[in-house]
């Protein structure tokens, strides 16, 4: 168990549901170059260690540094928008889907949502 004050965390997120606080975010502390993580809470001071909510696949498009991840329901389902650098040197941001809110999150197409052709930062 994690206290708030004890998590260092950039570009944080909250998603509520069904009682439980999800916490998404970037730390250098915290994550490789190609996975995002989550913390759960029930009151926003007592966190779970964090555990791995996606991965970007061996063979994505993607190379690695993600930003910025958030995460919306919509229809039932839970989508993560996470901007990421490519293999050709530009972000793009990276659509994945879940049935809940901590995952495991896969790629809804190999490519990025945005134009692979111009940088984009923060989905």
């Amino acid at each position: 168990m994690r206290k708030t004050s004890d998590i260092r965390i950039r570009d944080p997120f909250i998603v509520t549901e069904k009682g439980i606080y999800y916490l998404y975010g970037t730390s250098d502390i915290l994550e490789t170059e190609r996975s995002i993580y989550v913390f759960k809470s029930t009151d926003m001071e007592n966190w779970s260690e964090p555990s791995a909510i996606f991965t970007i696949p061996e063979d994505s498009w993607a190379a690695g540094e993600l930003w910025a991840p958030e995460v919306h329901r919509y229809n039932g389902k839970f989508y993560l928008f996470v901007s990421i650098l490519g293999k050709n040197g530009l972000r793009g941001v990276q659509i994945a889907v879940s049935e809940t809110p901590d995952g495991t999150f896969e790629c809804i197409a190999n490519h990025p949502a945005t134009p692979s052709y111009q940088r984009c930062i923060d989905g």
